[in-house]
């Protein structure tokens, strides 16, 4: 047997809910760090203690100020140490850009509060990662990963993102623990209570021994790490006396306190006389890439609500910190550091890897509710600025405008809908022009008069108008202009047929099952499957919440005849209305002139079944298909880009803006505002809609979710795969819609003030290839400049030009931390960067003075 050497590191694993609400987690959290710190400065002076999330001992020390320089004293002694990572994220279950936060503000933080530069991120318990985990640490500065639960055989290794980047990582479970309530307790964070080593050293020794006889094959070199740990437990300072007492009687093997940084440290020192491969790191371990899957898939299905709200704000933040940006540059008012920043952090608690649990309806509501008062964060300041920017627009028409948002980096043709109220001398119906007067094409949803009593005229009318909004330029906006006109006759999208359906683009057949088919120009995208297409049913599933066990019975809906509820020159709607399991449902399925696209609604009243997953089949005909799911800041072949020994299940993934099925010749992607999603090989999807199922923490808390609940997917068949064909992009405009803006207040229309300024359409800059996402553009941090991110999207290296429309000075490259990385060359506003696969990518901008350039200004 080899010679050990095991670091023992002590801390506790921090939820935020599950073991309690999450008020009473910081609470007890307070007191297992205070108790730590005295124990250190007092009897125990050898002990150590990790504390695995920043935000716990940021409440510590706001609730504990006399503190702060005992802390202080201890994080620079190496007595005490905090990690990289805010909370317990789920990494996948949101968008990259909140990963990046979750590990930016925590550095942030305990740089500038502590004068420590965090090298550390120890995520605990979470079962399952992203496969660009990796590249935001390490872009991040954070050199070194502990996790627990599924991992690679090989528990000590490099982990690697797809652009090259990675972090030293060391799994607690140490290559033996597979999963829930199997092998190890606590994942093996809890190693030290397992065999009983904070009681003494006892059976410790032969228990240990065993184990080590099994870790031997799989852990290269000899320095081990054993967590001592368990969910919001206490610190035992008696661990010291053990070790003390183990180390005098087994030489063979040696035992040390340590905090988790200490151990990556000295891994680094000795392990490179390790003989492995890998030959071109000094560290000569292991290397993995890949995508570990999340066992608790179905999170977003048994707390539908939050997680919807949270999709929908974190989009919104986005969007937010992008015209904000714009606002300022334009000088229209500061940028609000501050209230976007506290909307992030809300986002937290969602992301946080705890629901339900003791007390769970308090934990789920203070996740609810701070989803939603991020979602209204983000709403309030897109309210804001798009105010300020079209009371400032130039108009050179005295028509009614209408000017239009686009978020994303790439020009837009999409549908938007707008109200209108005229009062003088209303028409039969109003049309869109653009500037030039060109009419864009349009669809009257609805008409409402008004009669003034008594005044013997007719009064206001209300037009509720949809129109194709062509050409929005990237990150900026286009004005319209609603004309009155005379009612039109037209020819709608849908045309009925004997047998089924047509547009321009499909055709569809239904039975009281679903869709038995749907053909999009002459090509079935239909396979006959136990299900039909768009048919939703229930499977029983009697496992708790963070597992699956599904016992064969299953429930299929069934539909009345489908009838058109909606038909114009612009877009139609057929509806299906049925039962699955005694809940009701409608499923819209609305198809579009301008565009080979079906936009699918499924709203149901559910009855909360006990052991229950509601689900939605598609069932795709691409012979030779490959699954590929989107994650934070890249795209995952399923299983092939999937860590080897992670989790697998029966398909359950969690999905980012789409999902994939493509052959060389042909696919179709399906964007979803849902995040969870069954795949089954070559070609079938099954979206999780909701699930009725009980807590792990507590089994008399059960997620009904009674009542209504609505779900949006939109289907895009396409030619070649999803690189080739860009539809990726659907995904991302399908959850970031074009936002028309219509002043709600008179004295807008009044006001003719002249020093109004900006042109109808802008653009704040442009991306020369179409495989790069800009995620976020935002005021920098700690500077004067703004920060530019960027991702590529088709794991394809790339060159990369911006061109600004606002006259810049200097531009850097930076890492995520926002520190210059090196300085790039600005030739006519335009900069050029080498974009790497899968690659984020950072820029920090400033603006040179605008005297004199062309610029337009007040």
């Amino acid at each position: 047997m080899k010679k050990w050497k095991i670091f023992i590191v002590p801390g506790s694993h921090f939820d935020l809910g599950w073991t309690s609400t999450p008020a009473e987690s910081f609470a007890r959290g307070d007191e297992i760090i205070k108790e730590a710190a005295d124990w250190i400065s007092g009897d125990y002076p050898d002990y150590k203690f990790t504390i695995e999330y920043a935000w716990f001992l940021k409440h510590f020390l706001e609730r504990h100020p006399d503190y702060r320089g005992r802390i202080k004293k201890l994080l620079k002694e190496g007595k005490i140490e905090v990690c990289a990572s805010s909370t317990g994220m789920m990494d996948q279950i949101l968008d990259g850009e909140l990963m990046i936060r979750q590990v930016v503000y925590a550095k942030q933080w305990a740089g500038e509060e502590l004068g420590r530069d965090l090298q550390t991120a120890q995520l605990t318990d979470c079962p399952g990662h992203s496969i660009q985990l990796p590249q935001v640490l390490s872009k991040s500065g954070v050199k070194y990963l502990a996790y627990s639960r599924f991992g690679p055989q090989n528990g000590l290794h490099w982990w690697q993102a797809p652009d090259g980047s990675k972090v030293l990582a060391a799994n607690h479970s140490i290559g033996l623990y597979k999963g829930i309530g199997t092998g190890w307790p606590d994942s093996g964070y809890g190693w030290t209570l397992t065999i009983g080593l904070r009681d003494g050293i006892g059976e410790a020794h032969k228990k240990l021994s065993e184990q080590l006889k099994l870790i031997e094959r799989t852990w290269y070199g000899n320095i081990l790490l054993m967590g001592d740990e368990g969910d919001l437990l206490r610190g035992s300072p008696g661990i010291c006396r053990s070790i003390q007492q183990w180390n005098i009687r087994h030489r063979d093997i040696k035992m040390q306190l340590s905090t988790i940084t200490e151990f990556f440290k000295a891994v680094s020192r000795e392990s490179a006389t390790v003989p492995i491969q890998h030959q071109g790191s000094r560290l000569k371990l292991p290397v993995f890439c890949g995508e570990a899957p999340y066992e608790f898939y179905s999170i977003p299905a048994f707390e539908p609500v939050a997680y919807k709200l949270a999709r929908m704000a974190e989009n919104r933040l986005a969007s937010a910190e992008k015209f904000m940006s714009l606002n300022e540059i334009l000088g229209l008012g500061k940028y609000p550091v501050q209230e976007i920043r506290n909307g992030w952090q809300g986002l937290f608690y969602c992301h946080d890897h705890n629901v339900g649990g003791m007390h769970g309806e308090i934990n789920d509501r203070v996740r609810r509710d701070a989803a939603q008062a991020s979602f209204d964060m983000g709403s309030s300041l897109l309210e804001e600025v798009f105010y300020n920017i079209s009371a400032n627009i130039k108009y050179t028409t005295d028509e009614l405008p209408v000017v239009v948002f686009n978020p994303l980096n790439w020009n837009r043709d999409d549908i938007v809908i707008v109200s209108a109220i005229i009062h003088n001398n209303p028409p039969q119906s109003i049309s869109i022009m653009d500037k030039d007067g060109k009419e864009m094409p349009s669809q009257i949803i609805s008409r409402e008069g008004y009669s003034c009593a008594g005044a013997g005229k007719s009064g206001p009318a209300k037009f509720r108008l949809a129109f194709l909004a062509k050409d929005v330029p990237g990150l900026g906006y286009r004005t319209f202009y609603i004309h009155p006109c005379d009612r039109k006759v037209y020819r709608g999208v849908i045309h009925h047929f004997r047998k089924g359906y047509s547009t321009k683009f499909f055709s569809i057949k239904f039975s009281n099952q679903g869709i038995t088919s749907l053909k999009y120009r002459g090509r079935e995208l239909v396979k006959k499957d136990i299900y039909a297409f768009y048919q939703a049913f229930i499977l029983e599933d009697t496992a708790i919440d963070i597992s699956e066990a599904f016992t064969g019975k299953f429930w299929k809906a069934r539909y009345d005849s489908p009838r058109i509820v909606e038909n114009g020159p612009l877009k139609g709607t057929i509806l299906l209305k049925g039962k699955v399991h005694n809940s009701s449902l409608e499923q819209e399925i609305t198809f579009y002139e301008y565009s080979p696209r079906i936009d699918l609604k499924v709203t149901v009243d559910w009855q909360g079944q006990k052991n229950t997953q509601l689900r939605l089949a598609f069932p795709l005909n691409i012979p030779g298909g490959q699954i590929t799911y989107e994650v934070p800041f890249a795209a995952v072949r399923f299983p092939q880009d999937e860590m080897p020994d992670t989790y697998r299940g029966t398909g359950g993934r969690y999905i980012q803006k789409w999902v994939d099925v493509s052959n060389k010749n042909f696919g179709a992607t399906v964007s979803a505002d849902s995040a969870c999603c069954s795949f089954k090989e070559p070609s079938f999807l099954y979206p999780v809609l909701l699930r009725v199922t009980y807590s792990c923490g507590d089994p008399f808390s059960w997620y009904y979710n009674k009542g209504k609940h609505s779900f949006n997917f939109s289907l895009y068949p396409h030619e070649g795969n999803w690189q080739k064909s860009l539809s990726f992009r659907r995904g991302w405009e399908f959850n970031n819609p074009l936002m028309p803006d219509q002043r709600r207040t008179m004295l807008f229309y009044l006001d003719q003030k002249p020093q109004k300024f900006l042109p109808e359409e802008f653009g704040l800059l442009k991306v020369s290839v179409p495989n790069v996402v800009i995620t976020t553009i935002k005021k920098a941090d700690r500077d004067t400049g703004y920060i530019v991110r960027l991702f590529e999207t088709a794991g394809i290296s790339c060159k990369v030009s911006l061109k600004f429309s606002v006259p810049v000075s200097n531009v850097w490259e930076t890492d995520l931390m926002e520190q210059n990385i090196r300085q790039l060359k600005v030739k006519e506003n335009t900069v050029e960067l080498n974009a790497t696969k899968f690659g984020i990518h950072t820029l920090k901008f400033k603006m040179r003075d605008r005297k004199g350039s062309s610029f337009i200004r007040r």
